[in-house]
């Protein structure tokens, strides 16, 4: 960490712009409402489009020189995002107490705004600490900071504060004195010099083994470097005011040295343990000129060469192992070693349909606070269902396999199984291999496995569950009479399973949920789901949940099926969450779901994905469906098809998806990557003759008659085409001979190009034919 002085820095137009001052008009309506339950039981919505803006995103990553403000890993190897050090809304305490409001309205204040890095923003979530009580609501940062030189310590009184000062916890890297609270060894290692720096280390998971091993290896070519040859190296000013942050070591040449603040603060610490009274930068490399060759290296030395770093001031050493806790049914978050870690990577082998497949997801999402999330998209037989089955049981552990087992009577949870046939005519005959299972967490070495042969009994692998989990089949009904919902990991996936599996009443649970919070909480979310408006509110009367709005009240019970699966699904999901998290809007999980359009309609299959995000949005969703309509809402790299190859032997992954994002309902309905090409086979075929019309140089007479007829039948926003070879020329002949404009075409944007730059260049090229 360093500091950054941003009063160097360039602050972006667009925040003085009227959309941005409409946003924040918006967000002091919202905390002006003088209804509290309007309030409790709604999210402020944040313009993340805005935030994303170029000229907002191009001046926080510049201004910062493209690396994160928290760890500094440069943009090249981390993929940097604009982020809050304020948290929008359920800031958490150390205790995970979460206040709603805090911090909504610094949404769009330049000052709140950092780059930050997806494994920063990882660890960061929503945490937010702070030593007694959090600032009013609507209070400026400057208030927040107090103003004067006392609110850059915790020293200062906290009893009389005329501007309410708030005492936090997590270094500013534009404001705070950084060097105070936090050093760093010369293995790279953060530890912390007082509270804050404790504090901070924990919210951003500083000493991540990937972020430790990156820093040693800058400051060992630091050290090498100034072992041999001083005349490159100089002090840059920082424009802090803080002793060793005043300055950061670089060079006067083309050299880049990362992780600076690091390195910089590392040097002075060893200068001053080797010869106290090194206060300044220029001053310790004035001291390092005048030592000869061998008093320079002793120097040096613990920067390189792999020495036990020692010392009162490096951290302490591991407390000892605790007993290990009796195992129990009822997982608890802290027992969970990937409980807030994303799945990266899900590799099958020999399960089930699937000889061998991988599945590897994005980093982070274009909104950094939520998550990548999974979406599988395939005919019956492709083994869409069996995904779900490998996830959820490599994640549940063999343990609670094995019990899953138990709860099953019309089911088998044993190897034989599960295991791949790879002859459909002697179903008999077993994979030789073993089937295999591996998951992976972002940012963690260790991941979930599970693994079994046709001959074994039980699975191997992973023993304990992973993750907060829940699975849901196709089947998503639930019974009207009050039943009793198990919360042992088996349970929770068991109707991934067992397709007579209903979900507990949800009505009833929400009428019987006594914490007045937590309901509101789970109404933010439900309001969410359900599409309503902001006037509209979810009340408890008598027996019944009545969703009141000025056009009347209805009782939940009456809503049409589509409704009350939804509700049932995102209840249940709600209740278990709510065992760890008082805020479902920073709770992690993973949710699998087996055919998520099932009783939907087109209207809500184009919206489910993107709301259940929006209501969960550090939930990992994984979902399965027949239906391309359930793909909006997906981001790049989240949208996986699949399909039998040519001898039907075996299920692959469709590669070269083009981004759903940027396609329109008929588009992607229509698209051939998605495996249903047209609505009918009449016309497939047209398409199909129209493919080969448009792409043939010299058409005849009676050809060209043919390929106009087929344009007239064919609906022209269809985006043509299975390849973005054929999409393009059949685009660049449309513009041919109908005379299109070429910014009026449906072309749907791929990951590795511009189609209509492409179009251009083929348009020319068939003008010159």
């Amino acid at each position: 960490m360093r500091f950054f002085d941003r009063s160097q820095m360039e602050r972006p137009k667009m925040l003085d712009s009227t959309r941005v001052r409409a946003a924040l008009d918006e967000v002091m309506s919202y905390l002006g409402l003088e209804d509290q339950k309007m309030i409790s039981q709604r999210r402020m919505r944040i313009d993340t489009d805005l935030l994303n803006h170029p000229d907002i995103t191009g001046a926080v990553f510049e201004g910062f020189g493209e690396i994160c403000a928290y760890c500094e890993t440069p943009a090249s190897t981390s993929g940097l995002g604009v982020g809050h050090h304020r948290p929008l809304g359920g800031a958490a305490d150390e205790s995970g107490a979460t206040s709603q409001l805090h911090y909504v309205w610094l949404a769009y204040e330049w000052e709140n705004l950092l780059p930050v890095c997806a494994a920063c923003n990882r660890h960061k979530g929503n945490r937010f600490w702070v030593m007694g009580e959090r600032g009013r609501l609507r209070a400026s940062i400057r208030e927040l900071r107090g103003d004067g030189e006392n609110s850059r310590s915790l020293t200062s009184s906290m009893v009389g504060d005329p501007v309410r000062m708030e005492h936090a916890l997590l270094l500013d890297p534009t404001f705070d004195g950084i060097a105070d609270e936090l050093q760093f060894l010369p293995g790279g290692t953060a530890f912390a010099a007082g509270k804050r720096g404790a504090a901070t280390i924990e919210m951003l998971g500083l000493n991540r083994a990937d972020l430790v091993s990156a820093r040693k290896q800058a400051m060992r070519f630091m050290a090498s470097i100034l072992l041999k040859d001083l005349e490159h190296v100089e002090a840059i000013p920082t424009g802090a005011e803080h002793g060793w942050a005043s300055y950061l070591i670089g060079f006067d040449n083309s050299l880049i040295l990362p992780h600076r603040g690091a390195v910089t603060l590392a040097l002075m610490r060893q200068a001053n343990e080797w010869l106290p009274g090194n206060s300044t930068l220029p001053v310790m490399l004035g001291l390092l000129e005048k030592l000869e060759g061998s008093e320079r290296y002793d120097l040096l030395r613990p920067f390189l060469e792999d020495e036990a770093q020692t010392g009162s001031t490096a951290p302490p050493p591991p407390a000892p192992a605790k007993r290990p806790r009796k195992p129990s049914r009822t997982v608890r978050k802290q027992d969970l070693p990937a409980a807030e870690l994303p799945l990266e990577k899900v590799t099958i082998s020999n399960f089930k349909a699937l000889a061998g497949i991988e599945f590897e997801l994005p980093s982070q999402t274009q909104d950094l606070r939520r998550v990548p999330c999974m979406l599988i998209l395939g005919e019956n037989a492709t083994g869409k269902s069996s995904v779900l089955e490998a996830i959820a049981m490599a994640l549940l552990g063999t343990g609670e396999v094995a019990e899953l087992d138990k709860l099953l009577d019309d089911e088998t949870i044993t190897p034989s199984e599960f295991q791949h046939r790879p002859d459909f005519d002697n179903w008999d005959v077993l994979a030789t291999d073993p089937l295999q299972v591996s998951v992976s967490f972002l940012g963690q070495e260790q991941g979930a496995y599970l693994e079994g042969g046709g001959k074994q009994c039980h699975f191997g692998g992973s023993l304990a569950p992973s993750k907060i989990l829940l699975a849901y089949g196709p089947r998503r009904f639930f019974v009207k009479r009050t039943s009793r919902r198990y919360r042992a990991p088996a349970w929770r996936v068991r109707s991934l399973f067992d397709p007579m599996m209903v979900i507990p009443n949800p009505i009833q649970w929400l009428l019987e949920l006594d914490d007045e919070k937590k309901f509101d909480a789970a109404v933010r979310a439900l309001r969410v789901v359900l599409m309503l408006d902001d006037d509209a509110k979810i009340l408890r009367d008598g027996e019944r949940i009545l969703i009141d709005t000025p056009q009347g009240s209805t009782p939940l019970s009456k809503m049409s099926v589509g409704y009350k699966s939804i509700v049932a699904l995102s209840v249940d999901i709600i209740r278990e969450l709510f065992h760890h998290y008082d805020n479902l809007e920073d709770a992690h999980g993973v949710v699998l779901v087996d055919e998520i359009e099932t009783h939907l309609h087109p209207r809500w299959k184009m919206q489910i994905v993107g709301l259940l995000r929006e209501a969960f949005p550090k939930v990992q969703f994984i979902l399965t469906t027949h239906d391309p309509l359930c793909l909006r809402g997906m981001q790049q790299g989240e949208v996986f098809v699949l399909q039998r190859n040519e001898d039907n032997a075996r299920v692959e992954t469709l590669e070269e998806l083009p981004n759903v994002q940027g396609m329109r309902a008929e588009q992607i309905l229509t698209s051939e990557f998605f495996g249903l090409g047209s609505t009918d086979p009449e016309t497939d075929a047209k398409v199909e003759r129209y493919h080969f019309l448009a792409k043939k140089v010299g058409r005849t007479a009676a050809e060209e008659d043919e390929r106009k007829t087929l344009v007239a039948q064919i609906d022209k926003r269809m985006m043509v085409g299975t390849t973005m070879e054929e999409q393009v020329n059949a685009a660049a002949l449309s513009v041919i001979s109908e005379g299109t404009e070429i910014d009026t075409l449906p072309l749907a944007p791929v990951r590795d190009g511009d189609r209509k730059r492409m179009m251009k260049q083929a348009l020319s090229g068939l003008l010159s034919d």
